[in-house]
């Protein structure tokens, strides 16, 4: 099937392996791709470095951009490093100098989808300790979560290729957190829980949504609604037992 176009990189022209970056004008912040830091990952996964200056992080985008479109197109298990190389109007050796296998491409691609939606869920959730009304509060953050999945581009060929992947899984439980803790800071607040106890049944809320978000997305291709609307369904009448008693 033909890649519906090639990503352009502004680092495509000229480009050799031990080529020196050009220094931009301006140094360029980089963006999050990871936890804290890449020590969350495993070390298969790890990047081989970061982009530093515009140049790398347009070849750096480009990859996520052009692996994105490949995993539409083709599926998780057609995409390699050769072709999203080739997507991406670089050379092999380029995708190389950040990226040790496909899997770490696949990590990156998925932290930037997913980092920002944990923020942004997170920050919703922090609220359950005060706000009264907790169930508009967990709606709101399956909402949220549901219309940036349905802005991901590639978003289903990732989520399949994580599920196919035990270290993938191992990292995406590592990116729950923020919101693990969220919940079960509420639930030592509000129903006086132990902190042990408080996590589990976090972990169990967080993981239900997600497993109702897969189905929407990957066996729904996010056409049924109402398949959000039983995750929030599901998610606060587990958590009301704690939260109302």
């Amino acid at each position: 099937m033909p890649v519906e176009k090639r990503v352009k990189s502004k680092s495509s022209a000229g480009n050799r392996p031990g080529n020196n970056e050009k220094p931009a004008r301006k140094s360029v912040k980089t963006k999050k791709i990871s936890l804290e830091s890449d020590k969350a990952r495993p070390i298969n996964l790890k990047l081989r470095r970061r982009p530093l200056r515009q140049r790398g992080q347009a070849t750096f985008e480009s990859i996520l951009d052009a692996t994105a479109i490949l995993l539409e197109q083709l599926g998780h298990e057609a995409v390699n490093t050769n072709n999203i190389a080739e997507a991406a109007n670089i050379i092999i050796a380029s995708l190389y100098q950040y990226f040790s296998n496909k899997q770490a491409i696949l990590v990156a691609l998925y932290d930037r989808h997913t980092l920002p939606r944990v923020e942004s869920a997170a920050g919703m959730l922090a609220l359950l300790k005060t706000q009264a009304d907790w169930r508009a509060l967990v709606g709101a953050a399956i909402d949220d979560a549901a219309k940036r999945r349905r802005n991901q581009r590639g978003l289903v060929g990732l989520r399949l290729a994580l599920k196919s992947s035990p270290a993938l899984q191992i990292y995406e439980r590592l990116t729950d957190e923020p919101l693990i803790k969220a919940v079960s800071e509420a639930l030592v607040v509000r129903a006086g829980l132990p902190m042990k106890r408080a996590k589990l049944i976090a972990r169990l809320a967080v993981e239900m949504a997600t497993l109702h978000l897969d189905i929407w997305s990957i066996e729904g291709r996010f056409r049924n609604t109402k398949i959000i609307d039983e995750a929030k369904t599901a998610v606060t009448a587990y958590l009301a037992i704690y939260l109302d008693a």
